[in-house]
């Protein structure tokens, strides 16, 4: 954990400028953050860490207690420096520039982790942070992998840092960025997002939300399932930190307490929504009750579908809301009908999709006959 302080301008940011700003100051760090949110929600949380004995320090565990989070387990190093986070942010409140000081973690060593064994071994999840060292990663997913591990890459650095565990990670929340790192491979396109989806499954995943900012989330999984969502855009962003670790705690929530996978994305986006519309990091207001509210008047920009049956079932769902303007998308990652395939595949998948076309507003294919078999049969946008 860490203290986090925003620099945010009055003015447009220019380099080598001395910028008027307003300058605040909260806990942070993406773990706690999302404890907090995780315990706003109703869940019991714990936080495992450590801090300086100093004035951050001090402000820290007073204000995480505050929040709920059992801080019993914080070690206070003795003329430490506790972490700080600082944030630059243009006048537009978007980040423009961040840095942060953890040395105070390398404290957080396989001896602490033994020491707190029995709060492992009692965990419905636990909250993995990237930053701390390989030697205490390897023996957390060596000793804990029977507990679904969640983790945050937080940035690029920490996503290459983390590549090697994927096939012991529960749970993964990168970003379009991040995601890329994961994959190794550049992301230009849709198409390159698919498959940089499918890399990091074939790596071992086996479950994968993508933040995609205001154009919502994708998710992915190692059973096929395949989803993107977003809400309608909010008129205005008040604050643009916060929304990654409120998006990742209702998912978390979302698993403990057993929700589906549809209500796991309605309430994670609703999370997100949650935390850009408040000027604190973390919306003193989050309540499963805040999120159906944001979900009942939030509505859907985009729905998009892949696999047959999945498909099928959400443009026939989706029908409804298309007159409202929601948009539907659909990948198809090959047709069951094509040249040469079985005529039982004909009777079946071809009639259906032909009768689907008319609720799909963009049909995505991924090879030439594919392409040439819509845009002639179906004549939908391609």
């Amino acid at each position: 954990t860490n203290v986090d302080i925003y620099c945010k301008s009055k003015i447009e940011i220019k380099e080598h400028f001395d910028h008027p700003s307003d300058i605040s100051y909260t806990p942070g760090g993406v773990t706690r953050n999302i404890l907090e949110n995780i315990h706003k929600l109703g869940l019991d949380t714990k936080l495992l860490t450590c801090v300086g004995d100093d004035i951050y320090g001090n402000y820290l565990i007073e204000r995480i207690n505050e929040s709920g989070i059992d801080a019993s387990n914080i070690d206070v190093i003795n003329g430490g420096h506790t972490g700080l986070f600082v944030q630059v942010q243009d006048n537009n409140n978007d980040m423009h520039l961040a840095m942060c000081d953890m040395n105070i973690l390398k404290h957080i060593d396989v001896d602490y982790i033994k020491k707190n064994e029995t709060v492992f071994k009692n965990a419905s999840a636990i909250i993995l942070d990237p930053s701390l060292d390989n030697e205490v990663l390897d023996y957390l997913f060596e000793t804990y992998g029977d507990i679904p591990i969640f983790v945050d890459p937080i940035s690029d650095v920490y996503a290459k840092k983390i590549r090697p565990y994927l096939d012991r990670i529960y749970c993964i929340k990168p970003n379009r960025s991040e995601l890329a790192v994961l994959a190794d491979m550049k992301i230009d396109n849709h198409i390159d997002l698919l498959l940089a989806y499918e890399k990091v499954l074939d790596s071992g995943a086996k479950k994968v939300y993508v933040s995609l900012g205001g154009d919502g989330c994708m998710y992915n999984d190692d059973e096929n399932h395949t989803y993107t969502r977003a809400f309608k855009p909010i008129d205005k962003m008040v604050n643009a930190s916060g929304a990654g670790d409120s998006f990742f705690a209702a998912i978390i929530y979302s698993f403990v307490t057993g929700a589906s996978l549809d209500d796991t994305i309605d309430y994670a986006l609703g999370a997100g929504i949650a935390a850009i519309t408040c000027e604190e990091t973390i919306n003193p207001e989050l309540s499963v009750e805040l999120l159906k509210k944001i979900i009942k008047e939030g509505d859907y920009s985009i729905i998009h579908c892949h696999t047959p049956v999945a498909s099928a079932l959400t443009r026939l769902a989706a029908k409804k809301v298309r007159k409202n303007g929601t948009k539907v998308f659909c990948t198809a990652h090959g047709f069951h009908f094509y040249k040469g395939a079985p005529i039982i595949n004909w009777l079946l998948f071809y009639p259906v999709e032909k009768y689907l076309a008319k609720y799909t507003d963009t049909l995505i294919t991924i090879n030439k006959e594919d392409y040439k078999l819509a845009k002639k049969r179906f004549n939908k946008r391609l």
